[in-house]
């Protein structure tokens, strides 16, 4: 399982530049889930139902690997929430400065991120 999580630099437009005494400072959208993606191939599941559940099942077009999936994504990312592995929006944005340094000689004027 993969999930990328971090800002969409594809949001930003000139409404998020500023030139503030003398520095560029980009204002960065919130951070947000970019992609999650599992492998269907590495789990395993056994299913116990009779012939009336699958029948039942369907009719009602009910897809019982897809709700899987969608059950195994949101315990995931509430995993990734409770062991702190979701990166915050003060910590990409200070990892983002530190990075700033050859954009900033390159441009020729200090770049923030904020």
């Amino acid at each position: 399982m993969t999930v990328y999580y971090g800002v969409d630099v594809r949001t930003l437009d000139r409404s998020c530049l500023a030139h503030v005494g003398g520095r560029m400072v980009v204002r960065l959208p919130e951070p947000r889930e970019l992609d999650f993606t599992m492998d269907p191939a590495s789990f395993r599941y056994i299913t116990k139902r009779s012939g009336w559940n699958v029948v039942v099942d369907y009719v009602q077009n009910r897809d019982i690997e897809a709700e899987l999936r969608q059950d195994i994504h949101r315990h995931a990312l509430a995993f990734f929430v409770e062991k702190e592995m979701i990166p915050t929006r003060a910590k990409i944005v200070n990892q983002l400065n530190e990075l700033a340094a050859p954009f900033s000689k390159e441009l020729g004027v200090p770049l923030e991120f904020q």
